[in-house]
């Protein structure tokens, strides 16, 4: 609908790197034999013990990842301690541990294989372990977070549209033509610092 009422070529080419964009993260998947935290980490229980990895989607959303640093181990931690610590090309990421215990593993892999993760988030790619005598996993299950996923997806997609409407004019996107650059990703049309703000808000990351 939208992109009928845009009639300057450039205005087309940024409306399509949006819709593209929201499309890819529709498709992201989650496996249903784990639960989720609202700060797009994934939790796979095994008895008092967990493995804790990042969700698909913080991958799309801040890719490529360059490299993990982790706590020393094995550790005693609380309650949103930071475990990890997960290096983007614009910054870095915080993963907090879910619950209290005892952090007696890392995935050492990732520390020389950091793009294992992009491979494989759920498996391959797990982060951290933890140890804890008193589990109580009380987190979203796979529907429940699917739901709360794509209602943010969606509103992160109107808050785009609405920085469409209101910052880019038929002359404000110069192509190669006239000496300026193709936009091809979200994050080249907004610029990374109000891209990552946006996207930290909406999707409960800060």
């Amino acid at each position: 609908m939208l992109g009928k009422e845009l009639k300057n070529t450039n205005e087309i080419t940024v409306f399509e790197v949006i819709s593209k964009f929201v499309e890819n993260l529709k498709k992201v998947n989650f496996p249903e034999d784990r639960l989720y935290t609202k700060s797009q980490t994934w939790i796979r229980p095994e008895g008092e013990f967990a493995t804790v990895g990042i969700c698909a989607s913080i991958i799309y959303l801040f890719a490529p990842l360059t490299e993990f640093i982790f706590l020393q181990v094995p550790l005693l931690i609380e309650k949103s301690t930071p475990c990890a610590w997960v290096m983007h090309r614009d910054g870095i990421l915080t993963i907090r541990s879910p619950f209290r215990g005892e952090l007696f593993e890392i995935n050492e892999s990732l520390i020389k294989h950091p793009n294992l993760i992009s491979q494989d988030p759920y498996f391959a790619g797990w982060l951290f372990k933890i140890k804890t005598d008193k589990p109580n996993y009380n987190f979203m299950s796979q529907s429940e977070f699917s739901k709360l996923y794509l209602n943010k997806v969606e509103i992160l997609e109107k808050e785009l549209l609405l920085n469409l409407a209101e910052s880019f004019k038929p002359v404000s996107i110069p192509t190669l033509q006239d000496g300026g650059r193709i936009i091809e990703t979200v994050k080249d049309l907004l610029g990374a610092k109000r891209y990552f703000s946006l996207v930290n808000k909406i999707f409960g990351l800060i």
